[in-house]
């Protein structure tokens, strides 16, 4: 007997069809994604199962979340979190993305594949259609040509994604790792800003050989020249060259949305999203505050000295190197409470520099 009502269908995708459910007991909506077992072959369901397990490892506000897996004779059932907002690509007819919406989309998605890329996985398909909106927040979906690195240095060699999203490195057939992500990103902000993908073509060939011999288009739309340099930065077409999701996010150009999300998270129970957001927070504070550290000033020396007699002087230097080293303090081996009280001179410090 089945546990949950069919709603309608959702949607279809390569593997199947997605249909809105209904628990029975908790009265919760969700996601099935539907697969017809009679025409799946041994290929697609190494991507299936590829798709269950990776997305196992994923537990994040900005990613889809999955729920389990059940076979039947007939189906295998993927059950997942349900987007209330649809799809990205449906917002974007009935929607115009202001500069404020360009830049929330963007550092959600880069905090999304900062933390898929802690876990080692690389998307491979990153687009419009596979970014759904659920209560507010962007997510990404669709993990069946995903990818689970060793190490996230790692170059994967397949060839996999939409075309246009095409890191030139991979639509080249050379090996490729997490910045293929950055460029398909790249490539969905220039769409959004722009209304035309930075390379198009006939065909798959024209398409690569028009990446491959031109520049990307300057931009014209009316955002922020610092929005548009972002953008040109992940498309950068060198993978070594290319800038990361961490260098964004610690730029010190989207603080005010950080700072938003981390109390959104804190405030929806997203912990360990909080902590990964604040600690982009205290990295970008460490970059304003490393000459403070050495600071002169009466009122600095006195807090200094408090503070020491507090913690002993070893512990502040070794917090403070560490911080001069560009980490977290979350990341530091000294007591929880040696590292509270630094932090509190650390906020002191900052609120001096605002001033």
């Amino acid at each position: 007997m089945s546990t949950y009502d069919e709603l309608r269908i959702l949607g279809a995708g390569a593997f199947g069809i997605t249909h809105l459910i209904q628990s029975h007991k908790s009265k919760r909506f969700y996601a099935l994604k539907k697969i017809k077992a009679s025409i799946i072959t041994p290929q697609e369901i190494k991507g299936i199962k590829s798709e269950i397990e990776i997305m196992q490892k994923l537990s994040h506000p900005n990613i889809v979340q999955f729920f389990g897996c059940e076979q039947t004779p007939e189906t295998v059932n993927i059950k997942m979190s349900y987007a209330d907002g649809g799809d990205l690509a449906h917002y974007m007819l009935k929607n115009e993305f202001i500069e404020l919406k360009v830049r929330q989309l963007l550092v959600q998605l880069l905090l999304a594949i900062d933390y898929m890329h802690i876990k080692h996985v690389i998307h491979r398909d990153i687009k419009q259609q596979n970014i759904l909106i659920s209560e507010g927040r962007y997510q990404i979906c669709d993990f069946g040509v995903s990818k689970t690195l060793l190490h996230s240095e790692s170059a994967a060699l397949t060839k996999c994604g939409t075309p246009y999203f095409f890191a030139p490195e991979l639509a080249q057939g050379k090996s490729y790792n997490i910045k293929a992500d950055i460029w398909s990103l790249g490539v969905l902000i220039y769409f959004i800003m722009e209304k035309t993908y930075p390379f198009t073509g006939k065909c798959v060939k024209d398409l690569v050989i028009n990446q491959k011999n031109n520049d990307v288009p300057e931009m014209q739309g009316c955002y922020s020249q610092e929005l548009k340099d972002v953008c040109m930065q992940m498309l950068e077409k060198d993978p070594k060259k290319r800038v990361s999701e961490r260098q964004i996010l610690l730029s010190g150009l989207f603080d005010n949305e950080l700072g938003y999300l981390a109390k959104q998270y804190k405030k929806f129970g997203f912990e360990e999203a909080a902590i990964q957001v604040q600690n982009f927070i205290d990295k970008i504070d460490v970059k304003k505050i490393k000459i403070q550290l050495r600071g002169t000033d009466e009122d600095v020396l006195i807090r200094k000295q408090a503070l020491i007699q507090q913690i002993s002087e070893d512990t502040f230097n070794l917090l403070a190197y560490h911080l001069s080293l560009g980490k977290f303090l979350s990341e530091s081996p000294i007591d929880i409470e040696s590292k509270m009280a630094f932090k509190g001179y650390v906020q002191f410090l900052l609120q001096r520099h605002a001033k």
